[in-house]
């Protein structure tokens, strides 16, 4: 099972919870279809083909929308005289997009070319990313009318506690990449407490560096780059006295404008907040690796011996979905850390702890505190004595914190609300 293949599990999920909700789902297959355009030798007409079979389709279930992950063939488009249509929109549909992944890096980005931000920006088309920062992000820079802040959300039956699996470890983790962390990080390795606002400072020349190779990719002209440098510098001192923040959060509360060019194309915007970032992303990373020379850590999921040298071989393949509870059952307590582009908002990764019935350690991060509680539901930390302080405690009260977290997240976040959720926010018409 690979990452693409995981989103399936997310998808029957939110099948499932539409036949709770009382709805008539009919799955539709996309990939026969674009093998079948692929393949035309006319593709024009293969198109207008599939958009005739479809139409009779969604005229006989009467389907009103579609709910899929990211784009899902919106991109299939069908030809109307000189114009082309997204395809579920040119059915009258209304498309419900939930981006798992950030729709500047989902499948390389190809939201941010020109032509699909503007096919996107539908109205027809209802967006949901992680968060409502995020969300406002997208509606300014990539002109989407319709974006929302939501979080996501796990079946609870489908992923239940392995509870023939007995601990190994003091902690697991489930990572999809590992690399060494920055060097200005590492120096800190064998520290008691280093100190998250000097590492960042230490990382600043790691982003400058990144930043300046960005602005070479998007061939910013000379007269641009001195003022676009010094607008990236204001906000990474800020993102330093403010970690838990996205960039697009300070920069507005800072009044910090960015420079006209640097907003003309998303394309711009994100590649020099991915560089901004970078001062930040060694957090992720770095505290596993300073974990695991404090207590036992088994990391899963990918070849992460540069952060745990003795790292068993069974862990270092990718772990399906259906096999998370009885590799989180190995540790007495999980703990996750979020990449650096999930600045705000959760990933899946914390409904799928809570649904595999496991104590969770999370570093800080802004949003999680409206999801689960601390200390009962979840425990949280920013620097290293607090974080050896929250597997301490989450070790002896697996039983309880698991129990906790699970009903919580049965009761508050399920896909049956979530789909309910965004059920009502595509009804509202677009601002």
């Amino acid at each position: 099972m690979n990452p693409g293949r995981q989103s399936r599990f997310y998808l029957v999920g939110l099948v499932r919870a539409a036949q709770r909700l009382g709805l008539h789902v009919v799955p539709l297959e996309l990939a026969p279809i674009w093998e079948h355009v692929n393949k035309a030798s006319q593709k024009i007409d293969a198109t207008l083909e599939v958009g005739r079979q479809l139409r009779g389709l969604v005229a006989r279930e009467r389907i009103t929308h579609v709910l899929g992950y990211g784009s899902n063939g919106a991109e299939l488009g069908q030809v109307f005289g000189h114009g082309v249509e997204p395809l579920f929109a040119s059915l009258g549909l209304t498309h419900l997009m939930l981006w798992t992944d950030h729709p500047n890096w989902f499948l390389d980005g190809q939201s941010m070319r020109p032509e699909m931000a503007r096919l996107l920006a539908n109205p027809r088309h209802v967006h949901f990313v992680k968060s409502e920062i995020a969300a406002a992000e997208c509606c300014a820079m990539l002109g989407w009318p319709r974006v929302h802040g939501l979080a996501m959300a796990e079946d609870y039956e489908l992923l239940t506690p392995a509870a023939e699996v007995s601990p190994t470890h003091d902690v697991v983790a489930i990572i999809g990449a590992a690399w060494k962390p920055a060097a200005a990080a590492m120096k800190f390795i064998d520290a008691d407490d280093p100190d998250p606002a000097e590492i960042d400072a230490g990382c600043a020349e790691r982003a400058t560096v990144a930043l300046r190779t960005a602005l070479d990719a998007q061939q910013c002209p000379d007269a641009e780059r001195d003022g676009v440098m010094a607008w990236a510098g204001r906000v990474m001192e800020a993102k330093q006295s403010r970690p838990l923040d996205a960039v697009w959060r300070i920069t507005r509360e800072e009044g910090m404008q960015a420079p006209a060019w640097l907003t003309q194309d998303a394309r711009r915007w994100y590649a020099v907040g991915a560089a901004i970032r970078m001062q930040g992303d060694w957090r992720r990373n770095f505290w596993l690796a300073w974990l695991a020379r404090r207590r036992t850590l088994l990391l899963c999921g990918c070849d992460a011996r540069m952060l745990t040298p003795d790292q068993p071989e069974f862990a270092r393949g990718w772990v399906a979905y259906d096999q998370q509870a009885k590799v989180y059952g190995l540790g007495r307590c999980v703990i996750n850390t979020n990449a650096a582009h999930d600045e705000e908002g959760c990933t899946h990764k914390p409904f799928q702890i809570a649904a595999s019935g496991s104590a969770c350690v999370h570093h800080a991060t802004r949003g999680l505190e409206d999801l689960f509680a601390s200390p009962n539901e979840v425990l949280t930390f920013t620097r290293g004595p607090e974080l050896l302080e929250a597997v301490g405690a989450a070790c002896l009260r697996r039983g309880d914190m698991a129990w906790a977290m699970r009903e919580r997240a049965m009761r508050d976040h399920t896909w049956d609300k979530r789909l309910a959720r965004m059920l009502a926010l595509s009804s509202h018409a677009p601002a």
